[in-house]
C-alpha cells in the first residue's frame, strides 16, 4: 500500500519522510546577511507556508509582519504552495532543511515534493 511522503531532492541525493510533517528551512539571506527561518507543513494535499521569522528589515525582506517576538519579526499565514516547490541556495546561504527529524545541509537547487511512495520504497528508505 503506497504512503504519502515529502521528499527533498538535491544533487546529493534524496531524503524522504512520511506526511504530515513540519519542514524547517534555515538560511542566511543573500543580500541582508541575516538568518531567516521558514516553517512549512507537508501533508497529503501538498506543501503549505505557515511562518517566517527574521531579525531586520532591508532589500528582499517583508515590510509587514504579524508579531514581534523576542527581537524577531514573525509572519504567520497558511498559503498553499503546491505539491512541489524549489529553493536555490548558494554556499553563502549556509542553508539547512529540517525535514521532520532529518537534518540536511543543502546547496544548489533543492526540490521539495509530496508524492505517493510504494511500501517497498518506503521500507528501503528510497526516493
Amino acid at each position: 500500500m503506497p504512503t504519502e511522503e515529502v521528499c527533498l531532492i538535491s544533487e546529493r541525493g534524496c531524503v524522504c519522510t512520511p506526511t504530515p510533517t513540519v519542514i524547517k528551512v534555515e538560511y542566511i539571506h543573500s543580500v541582508q546577511r541575516i538568518p531567516i527561518t521558514e516553517i512549512l507543513i507537508a501533508n497529503s494535499s501538498g506543501i503549505f507556508f505557515t511562518e517566517m521569522i527574521w531579525h531586520d528589515f532591508g532589500a528582499g525582506l517583508p515590510e509587514e509582519f504579524d508579531e514581534f517576538v523576542n527581537g524577531s519579526y514573525v509572519i504567520r499565514d497558511k498559503k498553499y504552495l503546491g505539491t512541489e516547490m524549489e529553493y536555490w541556495f548558494i554556499p553563502e546561504n549556509n542553508a539547512t532543511i529540517i525535514l521532520g527529524s532529518k537534518v540536511v545541509d543543502v546547496n544548489g537547487l533543492i526540490t521539495l515534493r509530496v508524492e505517493k511512495v510504494s511500501y517497498l520504497k518506503h521500507r528501503l528508505g528510497r526516493c
